[in-house]
């Protein structure tokens, strides 16, 4: 192994528990597809035996692999087990519930309800309306109507037919009434409802979007215009987000105490109270968890791997719930980071020449980020936006400054006579608006292809061999290169 690559336990750990949940959610769609697991486990037993010349250390590869894949394959049966728990009855129901989410659809609005009773047991429900809902969000509503258990299979929640958190599904609803809450223990309200006083609706949902992650708040022409034009990451909680935080929090520690230790702490802290603000969502769990290995690797006087690293937060984001693996926004976030580690630095290496170093790794980082989240796109969406990278190139730098200026001025905007300061971070996400909203609009920008998602397979796979991460001779990546674009194509035309 070390000839080829060098050996990270901590991904091999993470592909084999990756294939142990595959071959669970395969054998409860067909209890024929038992031969997948039995298949892998062959296949990782080999290349241990392979690569492996000392007999210890083919057994200890042998056993890690194998309780890793167990591992997988018994954590996905026991949460679909959970999910598909049958233990409320049928019936009428007639109660007050908390809506905390809507979204809107060809079919009307799939509304998402909280904390009401059934059987003498809070439950969680999502009934489907036609009425106009988007403004109970966040609000109390008086329902009727009749409920049935959770009794949708576990491909429905994964295919996103059905979120996977409700217990109940609500029918031939009638709504009678619909109550303000307060929400002076929610802080992604307060913040919003101050800046929706100062910003108007538009900039106060993509302000609060990009703060907490939660699109509840962006209106639905907004979202798609980010959507179209190929920038929505920048709503969704990531690396760049929560490296704008370190980076401020860092400046700070940094004048208030030379303790590594204390700091490494005190961001630990903070980065979990942000993870909790943000809903735990997969994207700002992955960053956390990349930055604290990336800020507690000099302290035990380690080098901080990349790949490792992203091998880790995945293995504890799948350890937690392994039906993350089949989260849209959690394959798009490793995706995008995925990228960056393996076809960013190839790219600059040319680029840099041409284009200068700041420029070059720009460009480099966004079309690497472009390039790894297509077949995703094509998988989800059937669509592909070649021209996303000149969206990018505009937005990234300006929701950089900000979301840096919205940080440093948002303790100000609560404060009377101060809060005209807000006016900074509100001309720049209006222009940050119109970029979506013009690139958005472009007939040329989006074209529609659909792909399988076995293409996902060579395209990774191809990603992966050509990295700086496999060391084998330049012809022999280009053989590879062509092979699997050969095989990406193959798979396109089928």
């Amino acid at each position: 192994m070390m000839y080829f690559m060098h050996f990270r336990p901590v991904f091999f750990m993470f592909v084999a528990f990756v294939f142990g949940v595959l071959s669970s959610v395969l054998i409860s769609w067909n209890v024929s597809f038992f031969i997948v697991p039995v298949a892998c486990f062959s296949l990782g037993i080999a290349l241990s035996v392979i690569v492996y010349k000392r007999k210890c250390l083919r057994l200890v590869a042998t056993c890690c692999i194998g309780l890793c894949f167990v591992l997988g394959m018994v954590s996905a049966f026991c949460n679909e087990t959970l999910l598909t728990a049958n233990n409320i009855t049928a019936q009428s129901v007639r109660a007050t519930a908390y809506v905390s989410d809507i979204k809107k659809g060809s079919y009307g609005y799939r509304v998402v309800v909280e904390g009401f009773s059934i059987d003498g047991k809070e439950v969680d429900g999502v009934f489907f309306t036609e009425e106009n809902a988007e403004t109970w969000l966040g609000k109390e509503i008086r329902l009727e109507g009749n409920a049935k258990p959770n009794t949708w299979q576990l491909k429905d929640i994964l295919q996103g037919n059905m979120p996977p958190t409700q217990d109940v599904m609500l029918y031939n609803v009638e709504v009678s009434g619909v109550y303000e809450v307060n929400h002076f223990n929610d802080i992604s309200w307060i913040i919003y409802e101050r800046l929706q006083t100062l910003f108007g609706d538009n900039v106060a949902g993509t302000a609060t979007a990009m703060l907490f992650g939660n699109k509840a708040f962006i209106l639905d022409d907004v979202q798609t215009n980010y959507q179209a034009s190929g920038i929505a990451h920048l709503l969704a909680v990531s690396g760049l987000h929560v490296g704008f935080v370190c980076a401020i929090l860092a400046f700070i520690l940094k004048r208030c105490t030379k303790n590594g230790k204390l700091s490494f702490i005190i961001t630990a802290v903070v980065l979990l109270l942000y993870c909790f603000l943000c809903g735990f969502s997969a994207s700002v769990m992955r960053a956390s968890v990349m930055t604290m290995l990336l800020l507690f690797a000099p302290l035990v006087g380690r080098q901080y791997d990349p790949l490792s690293s992203i091998s880790f937060a995945g293995l504890v984001l799948c350890v937690i719930n392994p039906f993350n693996l089949f989260s849209i926004g959690w394959e798009l976030s490793f995706a995008a980071v995925f990228g960056i580690f393996t076809i960013a630095p190839l790219l600059q290496k040319v680029l840099r020449p041409v284009l200068g170093k700041a420029l070059g790794a720009t460009i480099s980082i966004s079309l690497s980020t472009q390039l790894a989240t297509l077949p995703l796109q094509m998988l989800y969406f059937s669509t592909a936006q070649p021209f996303a990278i000149l969206a990018n190139f505009v937005a990234i730098p300006l929701a950089t400054i900000a979301f840096t200026a919205l940080l440093l001025t948002l303790p100000l905007l609560f404060i009377p006579y101060i809060c005209y300061i807000g006016q900074v971070p509100y001309i720049l996400f209006v222009f940050l608006n119109t970029v979506a909203n013009f690139f958005g609009g472009l007939s040329f920008y989006t074209f529609t292809i659909h792909a399988s998602g076995w293409i996902c397979v060579p395209y990774y796979g191809t990603m992966f061999v050509c990295s700086e991460y496999v060391f084998v001779r330049k012809s022999t990546k280009w053989c590879w290169f062509c092979i699997g674009l050969s095989c990406v194509l193959l798979i396109l035309l089928l």
